[in-house]
């Protein structure tokens, strides 16, 4: 089961997120963490997928859960010709509307049967001149 590959896909369908990020390898800008070593931040936002925090048992009688947490951090270069951090904000809000609404959700191994999203928050940043917004998600997952 693999939550990040899982959850970036599901971002990547949502066209309103994707037309607010900046664009890696002919597509938006969501990938896994690590980044990979050529992306610069750019004054549209990138997303990047943290490997899970924590990832608990979540069993009932009948069927085998977990309780998956990850952050998804979003980072920008502001520019101040092309809206500061509004893109940035825009595009933490939309990407969290897209995580709360996943719900009963087939992935491999299971099923993602509800998300909490808390944030945006500001991310931390070691660049000075790149801005960030981080989302904790909390998955419910049934296992197959």
């Amino acid at each position: 089961m693999d939550i990040q590959a899982s959850n970036a896909d599901i971002l990547i369908a949502s066209a309103p997120l994707t037309a607010l990020l900046a664009t890696y390898g002919g597509q938006a800008a969501i990938m896994s963490s690590p980044i990979p070593d050529d992306f610069k931040a750019s004054a549209l936002p990138a997303l990047i997928i943290d490997p899970p925090v924590s990832d608990e048992p979540d069993d009932t009688y009948t069927k085998g859960g977990r309780r998956v947490t990850f952050n998804a951090r979003i980072y920008q270069r502001p520019d101040e010709y092309n809206g500061g951090t509004a893109p940035l904000v825009q595009a933490a809000e939309q990407a969290r509307k897209v995580l709360r609404a996943i719900q009963n959700f087939a992935i491999t191994g299971g099923e993602i049967v509800a998300s909490e999203v808390a944030g945006p928050e500001v991310a931390p940043t070691s660049d000075t001149a790149v801005a960030g917004r981080l989302l904790t998600v909390r998955q419910f997952i049934e296992e197959a």
